[in-house]
């Protein structure tokens, strides 16, 4: 089950759409402002939430809307925990 979270940050690099075979992701990076610490973080947008891009580009400040998932891997003797941020809403603020 995903965990929701809010990012509140300013739009460092938004790259085109990628497409794996039906699978379509547009990826940006957003970086955290906080008082003392700043924090990257790459999110995705899938299928139709690219559409929530629409206008969106570097230097824009945003309110992110997105579901941390993880999965738990194990291969060749070596584990693995991969992390995604998917968004599904963003707006400018």
């Amino acid at each position: 089950m995903p965990v929701t979270i809010k990012i509140t940050g300013i739009i460092k690099d938004v790259f085109p759409v990628e497409t794996y075979g039906n699978f379509t992701k547009r990826v940006i990076w957003v970086e955290e402002i906080e008082q003392n610490y700043n924090s990257t973080f790459q999110v995705e947008f899938n299928q139709n939430k690219i559409q929530e891009l629409k206008g969106i580009k570097s230097g824009d400040v945003v309110e992110i809307d997105a579901d941390l998932t993880g999965r738990y891997v194990a291969k060749n003797g070596k584990e693995y925990v991969f992390n995604s941020v998917n968004g599904w809403r963003i707006k400018k603020i």
